[in-house]
């Protein structure tokens, strides 16, 4: 008994995510608020307390309290304290351009994989209705395309280092899609201008959906019934939310195998080589059924 009674006194530990304002957009913002909720809601017997920071000025120029709002996150209401000048006194896991390394992001995937810390962010996600206290969250209408890729094209020419999937490559695998559903529909989330993705932009069946609203774009990859993402912490996030979907890393390779399966068939076309070697991304397998 006075084991358990000291346990009981024993407070949480209380944890928030610290990241630098203005360096990143909503989705690497919310991707890393997501890992440390679900960090905490993985110590056992409610031993950890999340405290929510807001998001900050972001890289891109979203509206900052429309992307609050719309993560429905907030801080536990069990936390003995939650207030912002308390915070010194919490853990805080800081994630920063500097420290971002592939075993850092799969450790965070490796979280926000566990179906249950899905369920209840998707559901906070879900019950978000204000901006403020009276302006309504908007959500827009429903697109009529199952299939959903979010491709890296408008950012990419600033970030020389990262790997961007070809041009050559996505037309592979809309073909693919529609070699399995004739009928289908393809919408390609990006920034960017048409000219940016050469025969894609014409291609069967695809519909190029560019400069939209970043919280829209991101709600309608949340809701996609299949998502594709890129190498995005925008695609993750919204690939941790998306519960519904079948998910692929495609048609880049099996970065993200926590969440997603890998549509293979256009992984390794000549145009992909260079990236397939030990220092770029494996093949994926076969496409599934």
């Amino acid at each position: 008994a006075t084991d358990t009674a000291a346990t009981a006194a024993v407070p949480p530990v209380r944890v928030h995510a610290w990241i630098h304002p203005g360096r990143d957009g909503f989705g690497s913002q919310f991707f890393n608020k997501m890992a440390v909720f679900g960090a905490c809601r993985l110590v056992p017997d409610d031993g950890c307390c999340y405290i929510h920071t807001t998001i900050k000025k972001m890289a891109h120029g979203v509206d900052v309290g429309a992307a609050e709002a719309v993560t429905g996150l907030r801080s536990d209401a069990r936390c003995a304290s939650r207030h912002p000048q308390t915070l010194p006194r919490a853990i805080t896991p800081e994630f920063s351009r500097a420290r971002r390394a592939d075993r850092e992001l799969a450790t965070r995937l490796d979280v926000l994989a566990h179906p249950a810390v899905r369920r209840e962010l998707r559901k906070l996600y879900d019950a978000a209705i204000y901006v403020g206290s009276r302006t309504p969250v908007r959500r827009p209408a429903p697109r009529d395309c199952e299939y959903r890729m979010h491709v890296r094209r408008g950012d990419a020419r600033y970030h020389k280092k990262r790997k961007v999937a070809s041009n050559e490559s996505y037309v592979c695998l809309a073909e693919s899609i529609r070699r399995r559903d004739a009928t289908a529909k393809i919408c390609v989330f990006s920034e960017g201008s048409p000219a940016d993705f050469g025969a894609l932009a014409g291609a069967p069946g695809v519909e190029l959906v560019l400069g939209g609203d970043a919280l829209e774009t991101f709600h309608h990859l949340v809701t996609a019934p299949h998502l594709f993402i890129s190498s995005s912490t925008f695609g993750l996030a919204a690939a941790v939310l998306a519960t519904q979907a079948k998910i692929y890393t495609a048609p880049v390779g099996d970065f993200a195998s926590q969440l997603a399966g890998c549509w293979g068939e256009c992984d390794c076309p000549g145009v992909r080589r260079k990236l397939t070697g030990p220092h770029g991304w494996p093949c994926c397998g076969p496409p599934p059924d």
